[in-house]
């Protein structure tokens, strides 16, 4: 992302959710796990091991059309597999 013009790719919202983050705080967005929406970051995400699931949620700022909840639908399914776990999705999504 560089050092400027990082509004165009992380809107104020999404700046906020990462200010509040316990990681984000200090070390910005590098430190955090961003969901992206057509090249813009649209949200946060996170991930815990639970036994054979893996849990994603996800804190969206806004709202996701189908096409686009459909792909992160897919993205979790993704991960699962490439973990061998059974991918579970909550939050916003």
């Amino acid at each position: 992302m560089g050092f400027r013009e990082r509004e165009r790719l992380i809107p104020e919202p999404v700046r906020e959710l990462i200010a509040g983050h316990s990681r984000g705080r200090y070390e910005g967005p590098a430190a955090t796990r961003i969901v992206l929406v057509d090249g813009v970051a649209a949200g946060l995400w996170e991930r815990r091991k639970r036994g054979r699931r893996i849990e994603l949620e996800v804190r969206l700022t806004r709202r996701l059309g189908q096409v686009a909840r459909t792909e992160l639908e897919r993205e979790a399914e993704r991960i699962g597999a490439f973990l061998g776990l059974e991918p579970v999705l909550s939050g916003d999504a």
